[in-house]
């Protein structure tokens, strides 16, 4: 075997294992701009992506977008089909430009339907309004001459045979304040039970709260029975009640009103959006 032979055999290792070196560095710095890239997507666009997350976990129900008109000389606003969860959050906006007040000569505190109507979800039974299960499913109110926003809804279980007023002692609350005229207030109606509360709702059985511009004002407890109802296919007013479809007149005047923006649909749930991030996060890795 000649000189040259055996010199070219012992080049080929050290050329092997050059080109081998190579190849892991560059196999590094792949794997470190995956990395790199992977950890740049999440800090521009995982807040993105986590708005993206929770919208989807809503299920939500776009009620109505453009601005209507409540309580004009119109003709009522029409009525819309919704789906009711037993945990939900109810969103709109309403621009309130005059307070209506009954007047001198009307029944309404004997009945104590004084109220003036903004929004009202009910499942139609019994007279549609009070205080049948699924009757407030919720219903949003103005207090007669003002502006000041009330809110009521319903629990599974409750006491079917009260009146308004003994009912609204239980199932009822208030915002303290007016809502301006002529602005435009952003209003969310959140409700769940203590395990969906995230630690909004203070009552130890849950209940209901009120928003006004992402401002807690107050709360409607969980009764004893602190289960919220849920429907299919109830009803959703705008104003007063109508009949038909519902087979009483409703005894409350509507407020004036204008409201856009009407949302319907589940809280959004963290569970949901975390395990979908994880999901993420794994495939990342496995793809890298």
């Amino acid at each position: 075997e000649s000189p040259a032979t055996g010199e070219a055999l012992n080049q080929e290792p050290r050329e092997q294992s050059y080109r081998n070196g190579v190849w892991k560095r560059n196999e590094k710095l792949v794997y470190l701009s995956n990395f790199l890239h992977m950890t740049l997507y999440t800090m521009c666009f995982g807040g993105i992506f986590d708005i993206f997350l929770y919208h989807l976990s809503q299920d939500q129900q776009v009620i109505l977008e453009d601005r209507i008109t409540v309580g004009g000389t119109g003709r009522p606003p029409p009525i819309f089909e919704v789906n009711t969860y037993s945990n939900f959050e109810l969103t709109f906006s309403i621009r309130p430009f005059e307070a209506v007040s009954y007047p001198s000569t009307s029944n309404c505190s004997s009945l104590y339907t004084c109220g003036t109507s903004i929004l009202h979800i009910t499942d139609g039974t019994g007279n549609g309004d009070c205080c049948q299960v699924g009757n407030r499913i919720p219903f949003a109110y103005f207090t007669n001459g003002t502006t000041k926003l009330q809110l009521s809804m319903d629990a599974l279980g409750q006491n079917e045979t009260l009146d308004r007023r003994s009912y609204d002692k239980l199932q009822h609350c208030a915002a303290p304040k007016e809502l301006p005229l002529h602005q435009w207030s952003n209003i969310k109606l959140k409700a769940s039970g203590v395990e969906h509360s995230k630690g909004q709702i203070e009552h130890s059985d849950g209940g209901m709260i009120m928003f006004i511009n992402e401002e807690k004002v107050c709360e409607v407890p969980g009764t004893a029975y602190h289960t919220l109802p849920s429907r299919r296919a109830a009803m959703l007013f705008l104003g007063s009640l109508q009949s038909p479809p519902l087979r009483l007149q409703d005894q409350h005047l509507p407020a004036k009103v204008e409201i856009r923006n009407v949302k319907y649909g589940k809280p959004a749930s963290n569970l949901f959006v975390g395990l979908a991030n994880s999901a993420q996060g794994i495939l990342s890795i496995l793809l890298m």
